[in-house]
């Protein structure tokens, strides 16, 4: 392709993507769930719709994982890891 068409073609593909509406592109809170103090990552489960975020310092226990009903948006369990400085979760599925 010849470079006068490739600019042509990235001023229109601009100009539309300028054109639209940014809340085509925008993002909305649904839910605020509180979890533990310092979460440090999250994971989540299409599958079973679960959502798992880890918490340097939980509700009641410190360094746990928040489980969270993804249907109800809320906290259905909290889980001790007993780690120290958790930084992250892995989901295998």
């Amino acid at each position: 392709m010849k470079p006068s068409k490739m600019f042509s073609l990235f001023v229109i593909t601009l100009l539309v993507l300028l054109w639209l509406d940014s809340s085509i592109f925008a993002q909305k809170i649904v839910a605020v769930i509180p979890v533990g103090s310092f979460p440090e990552g999250v994971a989540v489960n299409r599958l079973t719709n679960r959502i798992y975020v880890a918490n340097e310092v939980g509700q009641e226990n410190p360094n746990t994982v928040s489980v969270i009903d993804g249907a109800r948006n809320r906290v259905i369990d909290e889980i001790v890891t007993g780690l120290n400085f958790q930084i992250g979760l892995i989901l295998l599925c």
